[in-house]
């Protein structure tokens, strides 16, 4: 049994574009429950392929805005195209976005938009908060369409930066106060457990492994706890 899966662009109640998203291959006879619905794996592909096809017709639908000058009004001409990747929470976006130029005004410049969307920083940070950095990325990996800014260390330095824009804006809104503002440290922990290499000495322990960051200085740190046999 195939199953073809469309998505059809409506605009003023009129279908202007339709395409096909994915094509998948179903059992007809359910012999296992295994063969009910869809995988994981259908499920991932299926929402990636959804997110790159709005995403590519949001992008070709700004070029049409962009192509006439905000300044005089009058029509722009392409003077070449620059590549657009963007993380977000079902896959990375690939987009070629025009740069436009007027012969009145000069070259437009394009949007400034970030290499990955709120929403996929939140979650990133949102875990992060809860596990360990490993264990964040399993997670999004295992669950998600993510493919890009996903590993240990992105998760740890975006949490970071999403970290100090809290703070930064924080700051801002207690600008009035006359408090001192105390000394601003980072502190990353991570545990690991560690087996014992000899047999015969069926001892483990466990390992804690930290950062810390002031400013423009960065220490590691390690400890470890000895377990019981």
């Amino acid at each position: 049994m195939t199953w073809v899966l469309k998505l059809e662009e409506v605009c003023d109640g009129k279908i202007i574009r339709r395409q096909n998203v994915m094509t998948i291959e179903q059992p007809s006879s359910i012999d296992t429950v295994d063969d009910i619905g869809l995988r994981s794996h259908d499920a991932k592909r299926l929402l990636s392929a959804i997110q790159q096809a709005v995403a590519t017709s949001q992008f070709k639908r700004d070029a049409q805005h962009r192509s006439t000058c905000r300044g005089c009004g009058k029509p722009q001409t392409i003077k070449d195209y620059r590549s657009r990747n963007i993380n977000t929470l079902y896959g990375r976006i690939t987009a070629r976005c025009p740069r436009f130029t007027c012969s009145l005004c000069g070259l437009a410049a394009l949007p400034m938009l970030e290499r990955s969307t709120t929403e996929f920083d939140e979650i990133r940070a949102k875990l992060a908060a809860y596990l360990p950095f490993r264990v964040a990325s399993n997670v999004l990996t295992t669950l998600l369409p993510a493919d890009s800014g996903v590993t240990h260390t992105t998760i740890r330095n975006r949490t970071a930066q999403v970290a100090a824009e809290l703070e930064r804006k924080d700051a801002l809104s207690c600008v009035s106060s006359n408090s001192s503002k105390a000394t601003e440290l980072i502190l990353g922990l991570d545990t690991g457990f560690v087996r014992s290499t000899t047999p015969a000495i069926a001892r483990h322990h466990g390992v804690l492994v930290g950062c810390v960051e002031h400013q423009e200085t960065r220490r590691y740190f390690t400890a470890r706890r000895k377990l019981p046999p």
